[in-house]
């Protein structure tokens, strides 16, 4: 009872804000659309933050009144630079950045419009705080390397130290709680069942995470390599002495100049003068009206972090965390079904999830491509397990070298709480009609009956999930299979083995689009986001829905496994796990999730 006042507290609370501040601003917001952007002034500069880095997806969270447009997704910052390398009323770019992280495959996105950019022959300048401390600095000077000049304050470090892998293993926590971890899987290296029943890597594990760490060491390294002309085995012998001190990293030559931001914007305007500074937003905003018109409407689908079940009919989630099946399939059928749009474009950034999720948005973009709609996926960060089953039914399939895709295998199981219980002294009374009534209690282990059913699930979905990435690649099912098991693969180790057609971000995934339309490749599109940005009233609704969480009903209230959920929650490996558990809890027990692991 206190728990459901607190919540209808809460909400009413926040109903409130929002009409309030709504009123107060909406008179303001009138006012604003009917205001014509400042035109570019002559002279000016693009700004680049690094230190907000933008995200592979719209921020998706509550859309307060207040909060004015979403800030801009990488794939439109990128398109900023792109633009204005071709503008001459802009004469250099700008970027800050202060250490915060980055992910890899996102600066991989960047560098590439910077590098546009520089064959521009435009100056392109970066100012750093810091390049990555407190934390690895790998991604952040991997892009600050394809700028001209680099500047650090004196204060600042390199922390070029190199690529990490951790993957957690919590088994030995679960024997302390009495827990038991069961789970039947297909594929050597699907392995996220290994976090629950091993203690340390399996060999098959091992490999994996050593060929993936080794494959983006290089992409960094070479990269590195080039943008700052130095040999590679140079930039390896300065990631082992990293972290560099300002000083250290101006003698090695990755950066160019010490100094404050002062001195920095005095080294602009001796050599730029006054200039209006623009933000991608302002730059994309103002020069809205000065593209050409596009008559090739694109149907542009983001699916974001862990897929799991969810109609359309269902509120909006309060934090775009989840790609819900039916939420995703029915925009895809609605993009289908809309006159005038010519192509999808899919931007996954998945590791995975519920398998009847997955198969019910794979289902929808084979009726889209039915219905003569070329679909082309555009892999971010992870495009793993369900997140690659839904690209694999693309027309192509675009990844960054540092994505993290493939893991085709299949697991399923739970975990048994019976000594828990025993443990706590609470006896539970069981009547069940069926000899597989059990299958999804957490209170009971598997009956022999009931494993021989879990592991005919996991085999078959794992038939299945060949068969769809065979028919959708154009392979033969072995050819798949050889390179299946569950591994988990670079984009760049994809791309070589026939998992994936192009490197490139949204620019390569549109310029492939244009081609199966037949379209000139300078042809102007319109991208149209389905399903449209939750309103505000849909996401109070959402407020709330739904009662405890998932993860917090596994725990079912008892004291050690709610604290081992918490822990799970504060660690970047364990936003994975919990997910997982979410689904799990849902009681859907085949899953589609790629491993557990953070990449430093």
């Amino acid at each position: 009872m206190w728990r459901f006042l607190v919540r209808l507290f809460a909400v009413v609370g926040v109903i409130a804000v929002l009409i309030v501040a709504g009123l107060g601003v909406a008179a303001w917001r009138i006012t604003a659309t009917f205001d014509a952007p400042d035109p570019v002034a002559e002279d000016s500069v693009l700004v680049l933050d690094l230190g907000r880095a933008p995200s592979f997806t719209p921020d998706g969270g509550v859309p307060l009144p207040f909060a004015g447009p979403d800030a801009p997704t990488v794939a439109e910052v990128a398109d900023a630079i792109v633009r204005a390398a071709a503008d001459p009323r802009i004469t250099g770019l700008v970027a800050t950045a202060d250490g915060a992280p980055l992910s890899f495959a996102v600066a991989q996105e960047l560098r590439g419009a910077v590098d546009t950019w520089r064959d521009s022959g435009k100056p392109a300048w970066l100012f750093a705080d810091d390049l990555g401390t407190p934390g690895a600095g790998n991604a952040v000077t991997y892009l600050a390397s394809a700028f001209d000049e680099i500047w650090l304050r004196h204060e600042g470090q390199v922390a070029l130290t190199g690529v990490r892998i951790e993957v957690p293993f919590a088994r030995d926590a679960l024997d302390a709680l009495s827990v038991e971890p069961q789970f039947a899987r297909q594929g050597d290296y699907k392995t996220f069942p290994e976090t629950f029943t091993e203690s340390g890597f399996t060999p098959a594990h091992r490999e994996m995470v050593t060929s993936l760490a080794g494959d983006l060491f290089a992409q960094l390294v070479d990269g590195i390599a080039d943008g700052r002309g130095l040999s590679p085995a140079v930039v390896r012998g300065l990631i082992d002495d990293a972290p560099l001190l300002a000083e250290e990293a101006e003698s090695a030559g990755l950066i160019d100049a010490i100094g404050d931001d002062t001195a920095f914007d005095a080294a602009l305007e001796e050599r730029l003068g006054e200039v209006e500074r623009l933000s991608p937003s302002d730059y994309l905003a103002r020069t809205a009206e000065e593209r050409p018109a596009a008559d090739t409407r694109i149907a542009l689908i983001h699916i974001t972090g862990s897929i799991v079940a969810g109609g359309d009919e269902e509120p909006p989630g309060f934090g775009g965390n989840t790609a819900r099946g039916g939420e995703i399939a029915a925009a895809i059928d609605e993009a289908a079904e809309t006159s005038g749009i010519a192509g999808i474009l899919l931007r996954i950034d998945s590791p995975g999830g519920s398998a009847i999720a997955t198969a019910r948005i794979a289902s929808a973009v084979q009726r889209a491509r039915d219905a003569g709609l070329p679909v082309i996926a555009s892999m971010g960060p992870v495009a793993a397990s369900g997140g690659y089953w839904v690209a694999s039914g693309a027309d192509e399939i675009v990844a960054q070298p540092a994505t993290l895709t493939g893991s085709i295998g299949v697991f399923a199981g739970k975990f048994s709480t019976r000594r828990l219980w025993q443990d706590l002294g609470v006896r539970w009374g069981i009547v069940q009609e069926g000899d597989n009534a059990g299958l999804f209690s957490l209170v009971t282990p598997f009956t022999a009956g009931e494993q021989a059913r879990i592991a005919a699930v996991v085999d078959a979905l794992y038939a299945q999930f060949i068969a769809v990435v065979a028919a959708g690649r154009g392979l033969e099912p072995a050819a798949v299979e050889a390179v299946a098991s569950g591994r988990v693969w670079t984009g760049a180790q994809a791309a070589g083995i026939g998992l994936v057609d192009a490197l490139g971000g949204r620019a390569e995934a549109l310029a492939r689009l244009r081609a199966a339309l037949d379209l000139p490749a300078d042809a102007p599109l319109a991208l149209e986001r389905f399903p449209e940005p939750p309103g505000l009233w849909e996401t109070v609704q959402s407020l709330g829905d739904g009662g405890l969480p998932a993860v917090a009903r596994l725990g079912m209230g008892t004291p050690p496994l709610d604290a081992a959920l918490a822990v799970l929650a504060d660690d970047p490996a364990g936003h994975t796990i919990a997910r997982f558990l979410t689904i799990l809890a849902d009681g859907q027990p085949a899953s589609l999730v790629m491993p557990p692991m953070v990449v430093r």
